[in-house]
């Protein structure tokens, strides 16, 4: 879409103005329009939803799983290569992903969820999962154990299921993208200053503040070089 302005006094209420407007497209950009006639009739229309415990039919139509290269991994690490990503071991070949969030709680379900919810985004054609907010006091579990007076605690069970979440995904073709700071809670023996006052926590803080890069670094080492049991592997 496109809006223009003028300042206040240019154009009176009432006045008409020509605008001539050139549009340059740039290459592989396209460039649409409101379309001229607008469906308004949809019966016999086939719904098309996707409550959580139905996924989509495997091998129909809308089945997308089958574009997903399995497993996740496999063609070694990601880099980034000029303006695009490509696989270490598939130099040359441009990688693309189409990825959803998972917010807080959600990126510790039960086992037989996460086989679902697996199995759920890969039948939609999702080949990347943002794992999100996974730090929050507010999330239910939290990854990180909020019972004790310091924030230093990995939540043991909230690892084991984002562990066996994160091994659904990469069996069905689905990489993890995963955030190492996001609303992380400052707690009495943490050896913060003032940490009672960082309500919102502590992003933004973490870059200038040595003590919380020394927090954001043990979180980080003890997050990706924790071997996943159910993939062998770890994160980093």
């Amino acid at each position: 879409s496109v809006r223009f302005s003028v300042r206040s006094g240019e154009i009176a209420t009432g006045d008409k103005a020509s605008l001539d407007l050139t549009i340059t497209q740039t290459p592989k950009i396209d460039v649409l329009f409101e379309p001229k006639e607008v469906v308004t009739d949809t019966s016999g229309w086939i719904p098309f939803a996707f409550p959580y415990d139905e996924a989509v039919e495997p091998g129909s139509a809308p089945d997308s799983s089958r574009l997903l290269d399995v497993p996740a991994g496999k063609h070694g690490r990601l880099k980034s290569v000029g303006d695009h990503y490509e696989f270490a071991n598939v130099p040359g070949k441009s990688v693309r992903f189409f990825a959803v969030n998972i917010v807080a709680g959600a990126n510790f379900p039960q086992h037989e969820d996460a086989e679902k919810l697996a199995e759920r985004l890969a039948r939609m054609g999702v080949n990347m999962v943002r794992h999100h907010h996974m730090d929050a006091p507010w999330s239910s579990p939290s990854i990180i154990d909020y019972s004790g007076t310091s924030s230093q605690k990995m939540n043991a069970e909230a690892v084991d299921r984002l562990d066996y979440l994160i091994g659904q995904l990469r069996k069905r073709g689905i990489y993890s993208y995963v955030d190492l700071l996001v609303h992380r809670r400052a707690m009495k023996d943490d050896g913060i200053d003032s940490y009672d006052k960082l309500d919102w926590g502590l992003k933004g803080y973490s870059i200038i503040d040595p003590r919380l890069i020394e927090l954001q670094k043990d979180y980080a080492t003890k997050l990706l070089t924790h071997v996943n049991p159910y993939t062998k592997v770890a994160l980093a």
